[in-house]
Protein backbone atom coordinates (compact mmCIF):
# COMPACT_ATOMS: atom_id res chain seq x y z
CA UNK A 1 0.00 0.00 0.00
CA UNK A 2 1.46 3.16 -0.87
CA UNK A 3 -0.38 6.44 0.41
CA UNK A 4 -0.39 10.32 -0.36
CA UNK A 5 -0.60 12.32 2.87
CA UNK A 6 -0.50 16.12 1.98
CA UNK A 7 0.06 17.52 4.92
CA UNK A 8 -0.87 17.75 9.06
CA UNK A 9 -2.83 20.37 8.97
CA UNK A 10 -5.49 18.81 11.30
CA UNK A 11 -3.23 17.79 14.31
CA UNK A 12 -0.25 20.50 13.60
CA UNK A 13 -2.67 23.54 13.54
CA UNK A 14 -3.78 24.93 16.84
CA UNK A 15 -7.39 25.57 15.34
CA UNK A 16 -8.04 21.98 14.79
CA UNK A 17 -5.91 19.86 17.24
CA UNK A 18 -7.51 19.93 20.23
CA UNK A 19 -10.92 19.46 18.41
CA UNK A 20 -12.94 16.08 18.40
CA UNK A 21 -12.66 15.20 15.44
CA UNK A 22 -8.83 15.77 15.19
CA UNK A 23 -8.61 13.39 18.30
CA UNK A 24 -11.49 10.50 17.14
CA UNK A 25 -10.71 11.00 12.93
CA UNK A 26 -7.71 13.19 12.06
CA UNK A 27 -4.98 11.54 14.68
CA UNK A 28 -5.91 7.97 14.51
CA UNK A 29 -6.57 7.63 10.66
CA UNK A 30 -2.94 9.35 9.68
CA UNK A 31 -1.34 7.19 12.25
CA UNK A 32 -2.95 3.84 11.56
CA UNK A 33 -2.29 4.88 7.32
CA UNK A 34 1.06 5.67 8.06
CA UNK A 35 2.15 2.44 9.65
CA UNK A 36 0.58 0.32 7.45
CA UNK A 37 2.03 1.86 4.22
CA UNK A 38 4.47 0.50 2.72
CA UNK A 39 5.93 3.60 1.49
CA UNK A 40 4.24 7.30 1.70
CA UNK A 41 4.08 10.29 -0.66
CA UNK A 42 4.29 14.32 -0.04
CA UNK A 43 3.86 17.63 -1.65
CA UNK A 44 7.23 19.35 -0.03
CA UNK A 45 9.82 19.04 2.68
CA UNK A 46 8.18 20.74 4.91
CA UNK A 47 5.23 17.95 5.12
CA UNK A 48 7.98 15.26 5.34
CA UNK A 49 9.89 17.05 8.25
CA UNK A 50 6.08 16.91 9.96
CA UNK A 51 5.29 13.22 9.07
CA UNK A 52 8.68 11.80 10.11
CA UNK A 53 8.05 14.00 13.56
CA UNK A 54 4.72 13.18 14.35
CA UNK A 55 3.58 9.64 12.70
CA UNK A 56 6.85 8.34 13.91
CA UNK A 57 7.70 7.40 10.55
CA UNK A 58 11.22 7.12 9.30
CA UNK A 59 12.53 9.24 6.72
CA UNK A 60 13.38 6.75 4.04
CA UNK A 61 9.54 5.98 4.17
CA UNK A 62 8.83 8.91 2.57
CA UNK A 63 9.02 10.65 -0.89
CA UNK A 64 8.44 14.53 -1.79
CA UNK A 65 6.88 14.62 -5.07
CA UNK A 66 6.00 18.28 -5.81
CA UNK A 67 2.91 19.09 -7.07
CA UNK A 68 3.17 21.17 -10.58
CA UNK A 69 0.93 23.80 -12.63
CA UNK A 70 -1.62 22.93 -15.09
CA UNK A 71 -1.21 24.48 -18.62
CA UNK A 72 -4.31 25.96 -18.36
CA UNK A 73 -2.77 28.84 -15.85
CA UNK A 74 -1.12 31.49 -18.50
CA UNK A 75 -1.12 34.76 -18.82
CA UNK A 76 -4.22 36.65 -20.48
CA UNK A 77 -4.32 39.98 -21.81
CA UNK A 78 -4.99 42.12 -19.45
CA UNK A 79 -7.87 44.05 -20.44
CA UNK A 80 -9.82 40.91 -21.56
CA UNK A 81 -8.73 39.54 -18.08
CA UNK A 82 -10.71 42.29 -16.63
CA UNK A 83 -13.88 42.49 -18.08
CA UNK A 84 -14.31 38.73 -17.45
CA UNK A 85 -13.65 39.83 -13.74
CA UNK A 86 -15.88 42.50 -13.24
CA UNK A 87 -18.58 40.36 -14.96
CA UNK A 88 -18.50 37.41 -13.23
CA UNK A 89 -17.23 38.73 -9.95
CA UNK A 90 -18.42 42.43 -9.60
CA UNK A 91 -14.89 43.93 -9.53
CA UNK A 92 -14.86 47.14 -10.68
CA UNK A 93 -11.60 48.82 -9.37
CA UNK A 94 -7.36 47.27 -9.30
CA UNK A 95 -7.90 44.60 -6.68
CA UNK A 96 -5.64 42.18 -4.81
CA UNK A 97 -6.37 38.31 -5.18
CA UNK A 98 -7.01 35.88 -2.40
CA UNK A 99 -7.41 31.93 -3.68
CA UNK A 100 -8.23 29.13 -1.31
CA UNK A 101 -11.09 28.21 1.03
CA UNK A 102 -12.39 29.92 4.01
CA UNK A 103 -11.09 27.70 6.84
CA UNK A 104 -9.28 29.29 9.95
CA UNK A 105 -5.70 28.34 9.28
CA UNK A 106 -5.88 30.06 5.81
CA UNK A 107 -5.79 33.00 8.19
CA UNK A 108 -8.54 35.04 5.81
CA UNK A 109 -9.30 37.12 8.89
CA UNK A 110 -5.80 38.34 9.46
CA UNK A 111 -6.12 39.31 5.67
CA UNK A 112 -9.36 40.81 6.27
CA UNK A 113 -8.06 43.02 9.05
CA UNK A 114 -4.56 43.98 7.06
CA UNK A 115 -6.68 45.06 4.10
CA UNK A 116 -8.87 47.27 6.16
CA UNK A 117 -5.38 49.13 7.38
CA UNK A 118 -4.33 49.84 3.95
CA UNK A 119 -7.64 50.41 2.42
CA UNK A 120 -8.26 53.27 5.39
CA UNK A 121 -4.82 54.54 4.84
CA UNK A 122 -5.10 55.09 0.59
CA UNK A 123 -9.00 56.31 0.76
CA UNK A 124 -10.43 52.87 -0.85
CA UNK A 125 -8.84 52.64 -4.03
CA UNK A 126 -8.45 48.97 -4.45
CA UNK A 127 -10.59 45.99 -3.97
CA UNK A 128 -10.15 42.47 -2.10
CA UNK A 129 -11.75 39.66 -4.20
CA UNK A 130 -11.69 36.56 -2.53
CA UNK A 131 -12.56 33.34 -4.72
CA UNK A 132 -12.62 29.77 -3.22
CA UNK A 133 -15.00 27.50 -1.24
CA UNK A 134 -17.32 29.48 0.85
CA UNK A 135 -17.73 27.18 3.79
CA UNK A 136 -19.54 27.48 7.18
CA UNK A 137 -16.74 29.69 8.17
CA UNK A 138 -17.50 32.63 5.32
CA UNK A 139 -20.39 33.71 7.31
CA UNK A 140 -17.93 34.61 10.17
CA UNK A 141 -16.08 36.86 7.89
CA UNK A 142 -18.30 38.72 6.10
CA UNK A 143 -19.49 39.76 9.34
CA UNK A 144 -16.49 41.04 9.90
CA UNK A 145 -16.38 42.86 6.86
CA UNK A 146 -19.22 44.53 7.99
CA UNK A 147 -17.81 44.85 11.17
CA UNK A 148 -14.52 46.36 10.02
CA UNK A 149 -16.36 49.24 7.72
CA UNK A 150 -14.83 47.38 4.56
CA UNK A 151 -17.81 45.77 3.15
CA UNK A 152 -17.75 47.63 -0.53
CA UNK A 153 -14.61 46.78 -0.97
CA UNK A 154 -14.59 43.39 -0.21
CA UNK A 155 -16.18 40.72 -2.88
CA UNK A 156 -16.59 36.69 -2.08
CA UNK A 157 -17.02 35.25 -5.34
CA UNK A 158 -16.87 31.85 -4.15
CA UNK A 159 -15.82 28.49 -6.30
CA UNK A 160 -15.43 29.87 -10.05
CA UNK A 161 -14.20 28.29 -13.55
CA UNK A 162 -11.09 27.42 -14.42
CA UNK A 163 -11.28 30.02 -16.80
CA UNK A 164 -12.81 32.58 -14.38
CA UNK A 165 -9.42 32.35 -12.21
CA UNK A 166 -6.95 31.94 -14.74
CA UNK A 167 -8.60 35.65 -15.52
CA UNK A 168 -8.87 36.78 -11.86
CA UNK A 169 -4.42 35.72 -11.39
CA UNK A 170 -4.25 37.49 -14.75
CA UNK A 171 -5.88 40.64 -13.59
CA UNK A 172 -4.61 41.31 -10.40
CA UNK A 173 -2.14 43.15 -9.43
CA UNK A 174 -1.11 41.28 -6.20
CA UNK A 175 -1.96 37.59 -5.18
CA UNK A 176 -2.13 37.33 -1.37
CA UNK A 177 -1.54 33.79 0.96
CA UNK A 178 -1.68 34.34 4.24
CA UNK A 179 -1.66 30.62 5.78
CA UNK A 180 -0.72 29.50 8.67
CA UNK A 181 -0.02 26.05 7.67
CA UNK A 182 -0.15 24.83 4.17
CA UNK A 183 1.49 21.49 2.52
CA UNK A 184 2.07 23.49 -0.95
CA UNK A 185 0.09 26.03 -1.52
CA UNK A 186 -0.70 25.95 -4.92
CA UNK A 187 -2.10 29.35 -5.59
CA UNK A 188 1.32 30.76 -5.20
CA UNK A 189 2.53 29.00 -8.83
CA UNK A 190 -0.63 29.72 -10.32
CA UNK A 191 -0.63 33.00 -9.57
CA UNK A 192 2.84 33.25 -10.85
CA UNK A 193 2.20 31.20 -14.05
CA UNK A 194 -0.38 33.69 -15.04
CA UNK A 195 2.20 36.75 -14.79
CA UNK A 196 1.15 38.54 -11.10
CA UNK A 197 3.52 38.52 -8.41
CA UNK A 198 2.74 37.06 -4.92
CA UNK A 199 3.18 37.59 -1.38
CA UNK A 200 2.54 34.80 1.27
CA UNK A 201 3.52 33.94 4.91
CA UNK A 202 6.76 33.07 5.91
CA UNK A 203 5.62 29.67 7.20
CA UNK A 204 5.27 26.02 6.85
CA UNK A 205 5.70 25.43 2.91
CA UNK A 206 5.50 28.11 0.87
CA UNK A 207 8.61 29.82 1.38
CA UNK A 208 9.77 26.10 0.01
CA UNK A 209 7.43 27.14 -2.79
CA UNK A 210 8.07 30.56 -3.42
CA UNK A 211 11.30 30.90 -3.14
CA UNK A 212 13.22 34.31 -4.11
CA UNK A 213 10.30 34.89 -6.33
CA UNK A 214 7.60 35.86 -4.00
CA UNK A 215 7.22 38.19 -0.83
CA UNK A 216 7.13 37.58 2.66
CA UNK A 217 5.52 38.26 5.76
CA UNK A 218 5.06 37.44 9.36
CA UNK A 219 0.90 36.22 8.75
CA UNK A 220 0.72 36.77 12.90
CA UNK A 221 1.72 40.55 12.65
CA UNK A 222 -1.38 42.42 10.21
CA UNK A 223 0.97 44.89 10.07
CA UNK A 224 3.65 42.77 8.85
CA UNK A 225 0.91 41.85 6.20
CA UNK A 226 -0.55 45.11 5.14
CA UNK A 227 2.82 46.76 4.66
CA UNK A 228 4.05 44.09 2.46
CA UNK A 229 0.71 44.85 0.52
CA UNK A 230 1.06 48.30 0.41
CA UNK A 231 4.91 47.88 -0.21
CA UNK A 232 4.33 45.85 -3.61
CA UNK A 233 1.13 47.98 -4.79
CA UNK A 234 2.81 51.33 -4.86
CA UNK A 235 6.39 49.68 -6.41
CA UNK A 236 5.57 48.93 -10.29
CA UNK A 237 9.50 48.34 -10.08
CA UNK A 238 9.17 45.13 -7.08
CA UNK A 239 6.37 43.78 -8.95
CA UNK A 240 7.91 43.41 -12.27
CA UNK A 241 11.02 41.82 -10.61
CA UNK A 242 8.07 39.24 -8.80
CA UNK A 243 6.66 38.59 -12.18
CA UNK A 244 9.51 37.42 -14.06
CA UNK A 245 11.17 35.65 -10.80
CA UNK A 246 7.85 34.05 -11.14
CA UNK A 247 8.09 32.75 -14.64
CA UNK A 248 11.03 31.01 -13.88
CA UNK A 249 10.34 29.55 -10.70
CA UNK A 250 7.20 27.59 -11.94
CA UNK A 251 9.67 25.82 -13.92
CA UNK A 252 10.41 23.86 -11.52
CA UNK A 253 7.27 22.46 -10.35
CA UNK A 254 5.81 20.09 -13.57
CA UNK A 255 3.13 17.59 -13.25
CA UNK A 256 5.27 15.16 -15.82
CA UNK A 257 8.38 15.32 -12.59
CA UNK A 258 5.32 13.96 -10.12
CA UNK A 259 4.65 11.47 -12.14
CA UNK A 260 7.61 9.83 -13.03
CA UNK A 261 8.90 10.10 -9.92
CA UNK A 262 5.63 8.09 -8.56
CA UNK A 263 6.04 5.45 -10.99
CA UNK A 264 10.28 5.09 -9.88
CA UNK A 265 8.51 4.37 -6.35
CA UNK A 266 5.73 2.32 -7.49
CA UNK A 267 8.64 0.07 -9.81
CA UNK A 268 10.28 -0.20 -6.46
CA UNK A 269 7.70 -1.55 -4.62
CA UNK A 270 5.58 -3.16 -6.58
CA UNK A 271 7.52 -4.42 -9.58
CA UNK A 272 5.85 -6.04 -12.78
CA UNK A 273 5.44 -9.74 -13.19
CA UNK A 274 6.04 -11.15 -16.78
Amino acid sequence: MLITIHDLTHILDARYRDKLKSHMYARPILRLGARKATHIFTVSEYSKRQIVEHLDVPAEKVTVTYNGVAPKFFPEPREQAMQTVHRECGVTRPYVLYVGNLKPHKNVDGLLRAFALMWNRTAGNCELLIIGDDTSDGRDLKELVVKLGIGTAIKFAGKVSDEVLRSAYSSAELTVLPSFEEGFGLPILESMACGTPVACSRAASLPEVGGSAAEYFDPHDIESITATIERLLHSDGDRDRLRQSGFLNVRRFTWSACANRHLEIYRQHCPLRS
